[in-house]
């Protein structure tokens, strides 16, 4: 990859490379960063290139658009001749908005599971009263669906968030 920047070979081939390191290695993605970081002949636009498309697929694995915007910027930075502390930076702002997803994705789970099971009480309840008889997952998944989990949620989303997002 060095050698293919060193000749300016266009980021098409560059891309195709770098593909390929990832189908084959991709546990070693973070590896190469640090290699390519440290020459000094590396581009720094085929390095910039290098990174995003590296962290692309994750970065779009974190759903909120607050956060991926956080990390389209952090990656717009300038970048030195010492690539290094640039590269670091991604990779802070990179594991912060990560954390911070899982912890936002775990809570809203968790109020989802606590609204179903209030709705599967409250209607079980009632269900012993009237002496009905249901299908035990036909019961749970209409309790689901009626829950208004999708709706609470969305009503207390913007409280759930950081107040300040990782800048």
């Amino acid at each position: 990859m060095t050698t293919l920047s060193r000749e300016k070979v266009p980021s098409s081939v560059l891309q195709a490379l770098f593909d390929l390191y990832i189908d084959f290695v991709p546990n070693q993605m973070e590896e190469l960063f640090e290699e390519l970081a440290e020459h000094k002949d590396f581009l720094l636009d085929k390095f910039r290139f290098i990174v995003q498309r590296g962290y692309t697929e994750r970065v779009n694995a974190i759903g909120l658009k607050k956060f991926r915007d956080v990390m389209i910027e952090e990656m717009k930075k300038p970048i030195s001749l010492n690539k290094v502390p640039w590269l670091n930076g991604v990779r802070l702002k990179f594991f912060q908005c990560e954390d911070q997803y899982n912890r936002l994705k775990e809570a809203t789970t968790i109020l989802e599971l606590a609204l179903w099971k209030y709705k599967m009480d409250k209607s079980d309840t009632k269900k012993k009263m009237k002496r009905a008889e249901e299908p035990d997952l036909d019961f749970r998944a209409q309790c689901r669906v009626s829950c208004n989990a999708d709706m609470v949620i969305e009503q207390v989303l913007p409280y759930l968030l950081p107040s300040s997002l990782p800048e």
